[in-house]
């Protein structure tokens, strides 16, 4: 069952998603909180996906908000261990320990949910406020500006006018490529399939290759039947062969109407009063700011 939600219905979840505000203290950090004689708050997060792509036996289905706990002096320990920022998997343990239902596996969780987490998470964590530096497309003058993780905004999945799913509860959509005019079915990255391009990429520039591959590895990592032909030789030989106006137009389209976090905001320029709409650059320093280190 699809429920279309109202634009009403839309900026309700999105100020929730602006204002990360405690909602409740679980059972396990009531004796925790008496001793210290404080609450440790837990905060309610909207995910764009609205748990739709997730099935039955994962712990998202269905679910349009999750909660987190708040970000602490224990959460800066994972940002700062070097064995973790080693292996690449600080961010993947960071949700583990902020996510209350421990049963989720932040790998298995698609790109925009997990960015709407790791959002929420550093916002209760040193707030909102996020201070950026920005290079000027006009002038090429870098400007300081200040953002607010409470400006982002999420764009939902949409399964009337945008992605077409195969299945319910599945991630799984199709798309008929314009030129060849072929079916392809794709499923939106997650935390697995961002970790093996990593991988992937590092592997290729220790053995002195260039990483000009980025394009085909996606769609090797994304589509998973061409015409209903699953064989991954075959798709691997077609991604090769794909027409770049195809690759294109599934680009846009995914890019388009993937559920998200829109960090996008107008730009103007101190220096020359150039205007433009831009994405909130995260950097190294929007989990380690100064303020806090």
């Amino acid at each position: 069952i699809i429920v279309c939600m109202t634009d009403q219905d839309r900026q309700v979840k999105n100020q929730l998603f602006q204002s990360n505000s405690p909602v409740s203290s679980v059972p396990i950090k009531q004796a925790l909180e008496q001793e210290l004689g404080f609450d440790i708050p837990v905060a309610s997060v909207p995910i764009p996906s609205m748990g739709l792509v997730y099935p039955e036996s994962h712990p998202f289905h269905n679910l349009e908000e999750v909660e987190i706990y708040g970000m602490t002096a224990t959460e800066e320990n994972i940002l700062t261990s070097p064995a973790l920022i080693k292996k690449g998997t600080v961010m993947n343990e960071l949700m583990k320990r902020c996510l209350v239902d421990k049963r989720v596996d932040p790998n298995s969780l698609i790109s925009g949910d997990r960015a709407s987490i790791l959002y929420s998470i550093r916002s209760t964590g040193y707030g909102a406020e996020y201070p950026i530096k920005v290079k000027c497309p006009g002038c090429e003058a870098e400007v300081d500006k200040e953002s607010s993780i409470s400006d982002f905004q999420l764009k939902e999945l949409d399964l009337e006018s945008g992605l077409k799913q195969v299945r319910a509860s599945e991630n799984l959509f199709s798309f008929t490529l314009p030129l060849c005019k072929k079916e392809v079915q794709f499923k939106l990255m997650t935390g697995e399939d961002e970790n093996r391009l990593i991988q992937s990429s590092e592997a290729r520039k220790k053995a002195g290759m260039k990483n000009d591959s980025t394009i085909t590895e996606r769609w090797l990592n994304t589509l998973v039947s061409v015409d209903g032909k699953t064989d991954r030789a075959f798709i691997g030989k077609f991604v090769q062969s794909m027409r770049a106006g195809d690759s294109l137009a599934l680009r846009k389209h995914i890019d388009l109407n993937q559920p998200n976090v829109d960090t996008s905001f107008t730009f103007e320029c101190d220096m020359c009063n150039h205007q433009e709409v831009m994405q909130v650059p995260i950097g190294l320093d929007f989990f380690w700011p100064d303020t806090a280190r």
